[in-house]
């Protein structure tokens, strides 16, 4: 086998194990590769996403910053900078990141989300509900996101909208984990509330 072969077999496994999520398995390939190879744009995004999922987010964020020299203007360098302070707990520093993204694409689906669900880790859940009321109607067959939109309206004390959203959510796709969750504690809480006041009455 010579030196080709070699590195397309690295490859292979290397592809093989990102897909079947073997992270440390990934990992140790992608340096190997890395080395072997180096300043390849390709083979630098694939190990800064390795290290991103085992935790290693600094070593993450400089490779992706090492990969700006060679393509400044691509999204999923932003996006991965931004996973690396959000895996940290950096939650300003990674929404930061996160906007840039949509000054490249304003529909960028993944920083909407994440943008969305750190608001709603900063307790301002009406900026939330905006944010995935814009991703509803840019991409309306994503019944996540309208189970999204009924979670945080249910959060913000709207039941009725958010019961009314969740039913037509379960009518499209009746295995929906979260719909199922959220009209659950309508009912319990509805429940509740009708019991607290037939005590009030005796």
């Amino acid at each position: 086998m010579n030196k080709e072969q070699k590195i397309k077999k690295l490859f292979e496994k290397a592809n093989e194990a990102i897909s079947s999520k073997k992270w440390n398995e990934a990992h140790d390939l992608w340096e190997l590769i890395d080395k072997k190879l180096p300043e390849n744009f390709g083979i630098m995004m694939n190990l800064a996403a390795c290290k991103n999922h085992l935790g290693f987010y600094q070593e993450a964020r400089e490779i992706y910053i090492r990969s700006k020299k060679i393509s400044p203007l691509n999204i999923s360098i932003v996006y991965g900078i931004a996973l690396t302070y959000e895996g940290e707990g950096d939650f300003d520093n990674a929404l930061k990141e996160y906007e840039k993204c949509l000054k490249i694409n304003k529909d960028h689906f993944d920083s909407i989300l994440k943008i969305a669900k750190i608001y709603k880790i900063k307790n301002k859940e009406d900026v939330s509900l905006k944010l995935y009321k814009h991703l509803s109607k840019v991409y309306p067959e994503r019944m996540d996101i309208k189970a999204e939109i009924a979670l945080t309206l249910h959060n913000l004390n709207e039941t009725h909208e958010s019961e009314k959203i969740l039913k037509e959510i379960l009518l499209k796709d009746p295995k929906n984990e979260i719909a199922k969750k959220v009209l659950s504690a309508i009912y319990q809480k509805e429940k509740e509330i009708k019991l607290e006041s037939e005590k009030k009455i005796k």
